[in-house]
């Protein structure tokens, strides 16, 4: 019988992982499907899992502490060949873990949201004719303003049948200078991911010593990220997905000008 979570379902190293003994995951492997290990256990037990393994998907020593601390709770041990409790993520192990999240997904949740901790503005709602014609130039690859009216964007979001419609409500937009820093709260995301649409234009990482990269993992509620600007000015967009919902945030990197009255009184000087 194959997993029946959302989490674990048809990934291939879990299920095989849920029936043979050859495939139990163990120190040192790497790969999505240990994310998912760890999203379990974050979720489930409150695991404290440290952000470099969370951050390369890697099977290290908090990891498979966090897997034992699991099993000797629930007494799983295969008493065939073993006395005590392991770090091994075997056939039952997995159908525990299995069991314990599609009682977790089958909770209700409060909405994801993101929001800015450094500089940000809130956009106006526009007209429905500018909004229509942004979403039709951003489809052409033809988004892309900078300087002081940079803006967010339309939000797209799910029409009928799936169509996306775009949404004439006021967005915040977070703003960054060139190589400069600014920081984001995703609220209401126990673990998932947070991703950057263009990481030419900003990368992200958690407020911790990991480097920044087009994506980080949430594993805390709230939890704070950086949000790093290089050299190219435009706008991008910051997506944070937990258990089948998403939140998301425009970030605009641009020059920022002197007011006009210090520019006036710099021109003056003889």
């Amino acid at each position: 019988m194959s997993l029946q979570s959302k989490l674990f379902h048809g990934d291939p190293n879990l299920e095989a992982a849920a029936v043979a003994d050859s495939a139990h995951i163990t120190l040192g492997c790497s790969g999505p499907y240990v994310n998912k290990i760890q999203a379990a256990l974050i979720v489930i037990d409150g695991a404290d899992i440290s952000p470099d393994e969370t951050q390369r998907r890697s099977y290290g020593p908090s990891t498979a502490s966090s897997v034992l601390a699991y099993k000797q709770e629930r007494n799983i041990i295969n008493r065939s060949y073993e006395t005590q409790a392991d770090n091994i993520v075997g056939k039952m192990t997995m159908a525990s873990l299995d069991a314990e999240m599609l009682k977790q997904e089958a909770l209700p949740r409060a909405p994801i949201e993101i929001k800015p901790v450094s500089f940000s503005v809130v956009r106006p709602p526009r007209s429905t004719a500018l909004v229509s014609f942004l979403v039709s130039s951003q489809l052409l690859g033809l988004d892309g303003a900078v300087g002081s009216a940079a803006a967010s964007g339309p939000s797209v979001v799910p029409g009928p049948s799936g169509i996306a419609s775009p949404s004439i409500s006021p967005s915040v937009v977070l703003e960054l200078r060139r190589n400069s820093i600014g920081s984001i709260s995703v609220i209401g995301a126990s673990f998932g991911d947070v991703v950057v649409a263009d990481p030419s234009i900003v990368k992200i990482a958690p407020d911790a010593p990991v480097p920044p990269s087009d994506r980080a993992l949430v594993v805390d509620d709230p939890q704070t990220f950086k949000v790093f600007s290089g050299k190219t000015l435009g706008r991008t967009r910051i997506t944070a997905s937990s258990f089948g919902a998403s939140a998301f945030i425009d970030v605009v990197v641009k020059t920022f000008f002197a007011p006009p009255d210090l520019c006036a009184r710099r021109q003056s000087r003889p």
